[in-house]
């Protein structure tokens, strides 16, 4: 076949002549797909790869019978091989364990409380992808079908102290395999994994604010083990020099003043504190006089602040949103701040507002879990609160 068009009478059929003024789309020539013009250095033309396509613009009608055969013959060649594909997947990619830059396959640090994402990017060129197979140390872990072909892979209480060797094994339609590179991870104890002490609540007084009556600093509770704990007296916000006990009995100095419980718990991470409600103090009531007994005045109540909370988790799992609204005192001009973190991470957000409800979005360069926990602070004048919410 030589490609030249065979000289064919026009019909009287034919609306219009073709031709590349009035049906440029059935010119009859070969139309590059790349920009044109080009300017070359050095005489030269175009280059055609493998990857590249070539339309050749002319109709069946223009070609005898045998030819017709022979170019509809070699399409279908070239679409339906007839050799068997032993061609194995192409691998592009196996990501996010031990994605440091400065460590090409890692490793990276895991416990055997958080899993490890993983991703393969395969596909294959002659047909479809069967399967992926993810190894751990050389034990087949786990298999998935379904693309994108990703992982969750929690290592076991026997690896911990161990690096462990993940890779991932592509199938296609026809068997053909092909193997990742490693990824490495290291395990350690999730025990090991200490974080600084995160209040539950903040601690309350138990007592009356009356001069010469105990106060007693009682705990909220921490998180993360706490292993020792401290206290602090504050009066109108400031610190009381020498007020370092679990008690503390106000003095004559005090009345009219707030009296507040700052406790501190520490271990090996480090330290995190929280306050009390602050109560204002009243005077010990007098010696009753026989004739006149004076009653004792009722102390001034401490104004009570609550809020709530409630989280939502973007469609990415890598943000989620807290909502804190202040339910008492309501419509006040009083700062509404806070922060909030997810759990056990370190980077903390910050938002405040004049209104009874402030919006903090947290973010994460990775996906987060499915229901992640937030640890939220709200503060509303000298009064904190504490939250820990799951998200939706």
């Amino acid at each position: 076949m030589d490609r030249r068009a065979l000289p064919q009478a026009r019909k009287p059929l034919r609306l219009r002549d073709w031709g590349p003024t009035n049906e440029p789309l059935r010119a009859e020539r070969i139309e590059a797909d790349y920009a044109t013009p080009i300017t070359y250095p050095t005489t030269g033309g175009a280059v055609l790869s493998t990857r590249d396509s070539v339309t050749l613009g002319f109709g069946l009608e223009q070609l005898s019978q045998a030819q017709r055969n022979e170019v509809v013959k070699r399409a279908m060649t070239h679409l339906l091989p007839t050799t068997p594909d032993t061609t194995p997947p192409t691998i592009s990619g196996f990501k996010y364990a031990g994605t440091d830059p400065t460590k090409p396959n890692g490793p990276v640090t895991a416990t055997t409380n958080d899993p490890v994402e993983l991703e393969l990017t395969t596909f294959d060129e002659r047909g479809d992808m069967d399967k992926v197979e993810l190894y751990a140390d050389g034990a087949l872990y786990a298999t998935t079908e379904v693309y994108p072909f990703q992982f969750r892979y929690t290592a076991p209480a026997s690896a911990v102290g161990k690096t462990v060797q993940l890779t991932a094994k592509a199938f296609d339609a026809a068997g053909n395999t092909a193997t990742s590179a490693t990824l490495f991870v290291n395990v350690v104890s999730a025990a090991g994994a200490v974080e600084s002490p995160l209040p539950i609540a903040a601690p309350t007084l138990a007592g009356s604010p009356v001069v010469g009556q105990t106060l007693t600093c009682v705990s909220g509770g921490f998180l993360n083990g706490p292993e020792s704990f401290s206290y602090q007296w504050l009066r109108n916000g400031t610190v009381i020099a020498g007020a370092t006990g679990g008690s503390y009995v106000p003095s004559t100095g005090d009345v009219g003043r707030s009296i507040a419980c700052r406790l501190s718990a520490t271990n090996g991470a480090g330290t995190g504190d929280a306050t009390s409600e602050a109560l204002v103090v009243s005077p010990a009531a007098p010696t009753p006089q026989p004739a006149t007994p004076t009653p004792t005045p009722t102390p001034k109540p401490a104004v009570k602040f609550t809020a709530k909370a409630a989280c939502k988790m973007a469609s990415s799992r890598k943000a989620i949103t807290c909502t804190i609204t202040r339910l008492t005192p309501k419509g006040t001009k009083t700062t509404l701040s806070g922060t909030a973190r997810v759990q056990n991470t370190k980077k903390t957000y910050r938002k405040s507002s004049k209104t009874d409800t402030v919006k903090i979005t947290v973010r994460s360069t990775k996906r987060l879990k499915k229901g992640a926990k937030v640890v939220i602070s709200v503060k509303s004048g000298s009064t904190t609160k504490h939250y820990t919410v799951k998200s939706k």
